[in-house]
């Protein structure tokens, strides 16, 4: 154990893993990246348009499942180096079997959600050419808000069984720290992962009259009472703070730039190309680079903004528990337990994470005075 009481074996193989994931990440936004813009500008995505034969709506159908399937076998390889990792490292009980059919699933969903959404799309470049964009902005933040209600009901459920906790004095704890945030929630649900995944999670999911606490399996099985309990004090400071709320907003914001910049470059970039309009299928390619070029710049100052309220939440959950040693040592098994990086470096923390370092967290908790709320 290190200082901290982190495993150092646990933190060395977390470190391998995150190695090579990061390079594997870097390597497959590189060569995707690279791979539309050449069947962008070589006048493959316009060969397909055309091939796709007449009728808007057949074309879009045609073009996008073409380019989907071909996107998704060429991640293919990487998706299954993933799961080898997964595997090799202890953190998925899955067989191939079954991880295979969980990717079907997600294939048919992802297929079937962004061919709807992009024959909207099409049909609003087509109707409405000066304001597409802010169409499809407001209906974004519509199905961003559904998607907040509808997915821990249903989306979960696919992958995972679910259940009522069976345990009532547990319940009953965390109903009080609930009651103690001033959060209402609907029950307690535990995801049966533990034949699939050796990770430990937990989350306040759900708005309204779907809002309820959802704990893992493998959390129940390696943490004890008081660690659980902080681990979901943590969550419920999210709601107390409303930072949903704070997320839906950043996301207003920058969906919105997203789409203007779109709205201002698919012209240009039709024009250039030769294609046939904004509304041309074939300047899909166009869509998708400029969405994640925007994104790369626009991400270190989101997940600056996570990682503030991230921090601000574990001082709450310690106000809100009064267990300080509890949640430090609930942070140091989740990341042992998870193999993720208690120790990056600053630039890694900087560029792509969502929360502080555990280290900073547990060091925090360890130094915290602050008053108890009862």
């Amino acid at each position: 154990m290190d200082s901290l009481g982190f495993n150092a074996e646990r933190q060395r193989l977390a470190r391998e893993l995150f190695s090579t994931r990061f390079r594997l990440g870097v390597i497959r936004s590189a060569a995707f990246g690279v791979a539309v813009l050449v069947f962008l500008v070589s006048g493959a995505s316009a060969a397909l348009r055309d091939w796709a034969g007449a009728g808007p709506e057949w074309t879009v159908f045609a073009y996008f499942s073409v380019l989907y399937l071909a996107l998704w076998l060429a991640g293919l390889p990487f998706s299954v180096v993933s799961h080898r990792m997964d595997v090799r490292y202890s953190l998925s009980r899955q067989t191939w079997r079954g991880w295979a059919f969980d990717d079907a699933k997600s294939l048919a969903m992802g297929y079937g959600f962004t061919l709807v959404a992009l024959e909207v799309l099409y049909w609003l470049l087509r109707e409405f050419p000066a304001a597409w964009w802010l169409i499809v902005w407001l209906l974004g933040l519509a199905v961003s808000v559904l998607a907040s209600v509808v997915a821990p009901v249903l989306f979960v459920r696919i992958f995972y069984k679910s259940n009522r906790m069976e345990n009532p004095d547990l319940e009953a704890r965390i109903r009080v720290l609930a009651e103690r945030a001033g959060i209402r929630v609907l029950g307690v649900h535990i995801l049966q992962t533990s034949a699939k995944s050796s990770r430990s999670n937990a989350a306040l999911a759900g708005a309204g009259r779907t809002r309820r606490i959802v704990l893992t399996d493998t959390l129940l099985k390696t943490h004890t009472p008081d660690e659980v309990e902080t681990i979901l004090a943590h969550e419920l400071a999210h709601q107390k703070h409303r930072d949903s709320t704070v997320g839906f907003g950043t996301f207003v914001i920058t969906s919105f730039v997203v789409l203007a910049f779109l709205q201002a470059v698919l012209p240009w970039a039709a024009s250039v190309l030769g294609l046939r309009g904004i509304a041309d299928v074939a300047a899909l390619p166009v869509l998708m680079l400029a969405t994640g070029s925007l994104s790369l710049v626009l991400e270190p100052a989101e997940r600056a903004l996570s990682r503030w309220r991230e921090a601000r939440a574990d001082r709450t959950a310690l106000v809100l528990s009064g267990k300080p040693e509890a949640f430090a040592s609930a942070m140091v098994k989740l990341h042992d337990d998870n193999l993720s990086l208690a120790r990056p470096p600053r630039f890694i923390e900087f560029l792509v994470m969502t929360h502080p370092a555990a280290w900073r967290r547990v060091t925090a908790a360890r130094a915290f005075s602050g008053r108890v709320l009862k």
